[in-house]
């Protein structure tokens, strides 16, 4: 799909150095159902913040909320307040200028709740998912106040910071690929599940579980190509350092 560009009236009219700073955080942990793989483990959300040189803030994924009787029966969520997760790096919510998810599931968005009037991009493939029945926590993701901007495919949101279409998890799934002063540096979300299953291990995977296998294996080998020098992932605290298989 061709590369696409957010209408300029979409982007915050202000200038930006193309090179960011890259902040992991924790966001919250889940135990997987007794029928899932890995039933009884702890699963970890990681989102990420990405800082301009002036301080502002563009998140990656929001993190997992609790509170939902449905969510909370079948994967005990421990939520990690937004606010409390930004503020020991330094930052409040009034910093967050922009925002998207890798998808819409309520483990990466359950706290896009919190971001009321900041601009959210989301794939339009998954805007449309979000509306069906079971696929998230429709009052979470759409609360008043929230907004999203519907892209299509790859897209540059920011000077330094590009969306890529990643499908295979959920049909609107996405990547990004960000500028820093090491080189580009990839947060693939849940395109793929691991370090493991990044290098080919043993270990943690997606793939058995993607709605559409072919495309997941497509977005990898994908993702592969970049030749990031850091690759982040959202179930895993693992940073790949040099990105490219075999490395890290």
């Amino acid at each position: 799909m061709p590369g696409q560009s957010a209408h300029p009236s979409q982007v915050p009219a202000v200038p930006f150095d193309e090179l960011w700073e890259v902040l992991p955080f924790d966001a919250g942990t889940f135990t997987f159902p007794a029928d899932e793989p890995y039933a009884g483990e702890q699963g970890v959300v990681v989102a990420h913040a990405l800082r301009s040189r002036d301080g502002r803030l563009f998140l990656f994924d929001t993190g997992i909320a609790a509170g939902h009787p449905a969510l909370d029966a079948r994967y005990h969520p421990v939520e990690r307040d937004l606010e409390d997760a930004l503020a020991q790096l330094g930052h409040g919510i009034d910093d967050v200028i922009a925002a998207t998810n890798c998808h819409l599931h309520a483990d990466h968005a359950g706290q896009n709740r919190r971001l009321v009037g900041v601009p959210i991009y989301v794939q339009r493939a998954e805007r449309e998912l979000a509306s069906q029945p079971d696929y998230t926590i429709p009052e979470w993701i759409d609360a008043p106040g929230v907004t999203y901007q519907v892209i299509d495919g790859d897209t540059d949101l920011l000077p330094g910071i590009r969306v890529l279409a990643t499908p295979g998890h959920t049909a609107g799934h996405q990547s990004l690929i960000v500028s820093t002063r090491r080189g580009p540096v990839l947060l693939t979300g849940q395109a793929v599940y691991s370090r493991d299953e990044w290098l080919g291990r043993p270990g943690r995977e997606g793939r058995s579980s993607a709605r559409d296998q072919a495309r997941y294996d497509a977005s990898l080998r994908r993702l592969h190509e970049t030749a990031a020098v850091a690759v982040h992932f959202a179930h895993d605290r693992a940073v790949i350092d040099g990105g490219l298989p075999g490395q890290g």
